[in-house]
């Protein structure tokens, strides 16, 4: 019996060849797609999302690329685009309102489903056909980005309200600290912050098992005296027999490094994490409690090449759940370079200060608890008091602030400053307000960073004056 749905036997009559779906334009490649597994809703290269770049006039006409190229060119804004492959349509309003050049990254379609899920199989499976049409609707708001320093990671401009980093331009500091991650506003009145501790996303986690994805996971952490580790549902659990105990785990740190610590509560009261230098030790951590059914990032700075993480029960015994404990190297930012940097920090001084002010404090700290911060490993841009005051970069030591270079010229207060400063090996530079650079070649190598303070230092000594804009880059320029 030959169904006549099908060609010929076992051939599909959807099919243009036996396996091959008549919705693709080859076999396994779906006719949406550009090449054979390219969605062409996406770009290459971005996984669940879009790019646009638009270029435009004053008036508000010129021309917009969005990627894949089969998305036509517009010439007056607002425009709305249409794109059509296989029977499925895709309307996109890009709406444009600055003049210069803009580019959009990154912004998800259906963004609450799965964007690993088999989108053609989700779209038969909701009854559609090759001969209707789906509209997906999607506004784009273009960021204008031309007024950023070109190689710059950050520019975070407060005078003009606009924010930019990492290739993606953002209209308010809330959205931009969301993009940048791990951000805290210190005093928003002065625009003091701090950047960090974060990891890369690429950094390989420290931990083994960490993800506690099975009992195999949990098996590579070790029970401490009175404690019983287990594995449930997807959990490292704690228990001890009427005291705290610990599940623990050494991990190999460098001297003088500072290590982000990522843990998930497993959701059975509030869990603590322990660091310290040997089995329930606390020197490099204290207890540190973690809220129920969050997740939290905490640092500390490794003091010996062998560390151990605990993971404590309560302090009656009690069962606590840790759903994850990752620990890989800390940055203040993704793409932050531990080996050279450049900095230009533009501020309003105030008429005369009483303290030395901080405008950019590379540091490695444990933000969490203090336990580890040190004035060691810190890269200082300051202000100076004094009759004549002037911009001082340098590297704090066992023995105090080391002044690596000192600026030319003054600070004028009660008006706008710039400072631009860079550090590499042997050659660290500063100047302030356009006086020729002042340059030290003998200051020796830059320290680790994990967090990184602007208008301040750790949370005091707050300036008086109020940053206007901060540019950094991960290399001298």
């Amino acid at each position: 019996m030959v169904d006549n749905r099908f060609y010929e036997p076992g051939a599909d009559a959807r099919f243009y060849e036996p396996g091959a779906d008549a919705r693709f334009d080859q076999a396994g490649a779906d006719g949406r797609f550009p090449e054979p597994g390219v969605d062409a809703r996406f770009t290459e290269g971005y996984a669940y999302g879009l790019t646009a770049t638009v270029a435009f006039d004053a008036s508000g006409t010129g021309a917009i690329t969005l990627r894949p190229g089969y998305i036509p060119s517009a010439a007056v804004y607002p425009y709305t685009i249409t794109a059509r492959n296989s029977g499925i349509d895709v309307d996109i309003e890009i709406t444009v309102s600055p003049s210069g050049t803009a580019t959009v990254t990154d912004f998800g379609l259906n963004s609450d489903d799965d964007p690993n899920a088999d989108w053609s199989e989700a779209l038969i499976a909701a009854g559609y056909s090759d001969d209707e049409t789906l509209v997906i609707s999607i506004v784009i708001e273009v960021i204008y980005v031309g007024w950023v320093r070109d190689g710059a990671l950050l520019d975070i401009d407060f005078e003009n309200d606009r924010y930019y980093y990492n290739g993606a331009g953002y209209a308010t500091w809330a959205d931009a600290k969301v993009g940048i991650g791990n951000v805290t506003d210190v005093d928003v009145a002065v625009n003091a912050f701090t950047l960090g501790p974060t990891h890369e996303d690429d950094a390989t986690t420290l931990t083994t098992g960490g993800e506690f994805d099975d009992a195999g996971d949990v098996s590579s952490w070790t029970a401490h005296t009175g404690a019983t580790v287990s594995y449930t549902s997807g959990n490292l659990r704690v228990t001890g027999s009427g005291s705290v105990t610990y599940a623990y785990q050494a991990i190999t740190t460098e001297v003088d490094k500072t290590y982000t610590i990522t843990v998930e509560d497993g959701g059975t009261g509030s869990c603590r994490v322990v660091v310290g230098t040997s089995v329930a030790g606390n020197q490099e951590l204290p207890i540190t409690n973690i809220t129920d059914g969050t997740t939290s990032y905490i640092s500390f700075r490794a003091t010996t090449t062998t560390t151990y993480i605990h993971l404590a029960c309560a302090n009656n015994g009690s069962a606590r759940d840790y759903a994850r404990c990752l620990v890989h190297e800390a940055v203040p930012l993704k793409g932050y370079s531990q080996t050279a940097g450049t900095i230009i920090v533009e501020w309003e001084a105030a008429a005369s200060i009483a303290v030395s002010e901080h405008l950019w404090e590379a540091k490695d700290e444990n933000v969490g608890s203090n336990v580890g911060l040190t004035t060691a490993n810190r890269i200082g841009v300051f202000r100076s008091t004094g009759t004549s005051e002037y911009a001082s970069l340098g590297v704090y030591g066992s023995g105090g602030y080391i002044s690596a270079v000192t600026s030319s010229g003054d600070i004028s207060g009660a008006s706008t400053n710039a400072v631009a400063a860079s550090w590499q090996t042997d050659e660290w530079t500063v100047s302030l307000n356009g006086t020729p650079d002042s340059q030290n070649t003998d200051a020796g190598t830059p320290p680790h960073s994990s967090v990184v303070h602007v208008g301040h230092l750790a949370g005091s000594e707050i300036n008086t004056d109020s940053i206007r804009r901060v540019t950094y880059f991960p290399e001298v320029v």
